[in-house]
């Protein structure tokens, strides 16, 4: 997935997705919607939530206090 793709997920319902460099040269163009990605990375994303909420309690923290992750 090309950079911009996920912010263009992120506010659209889908996005147009090219695999590069698929067949001889040939780049296949492909829609994605957003639950298909979302679907797809659930995993990716519950994992980052287990990290963000152990960074969290390491720091003795609360999420409320918590302005930005970068």
């Amino acid at each position: 997935m090309r950079e911009g793709q996920e912010r263009e997920l992120s506010s659209s319902v889908e996005a147009i997705v090219e695999v590069p460099c698929l067949q001889e040269n040939q780049d296949l163009p492909s829609k994605i919607r957003r639950a298909r990605f979302e679907e797809m990375n659930i995993d990716l994303f519950e994992k980052c939530i287990e990290i963000v909420d152990k960074c969290v309690e390491d720091a003795t923290m609360t999420k409320t206090q918590i302005d930005k992750i970068v």
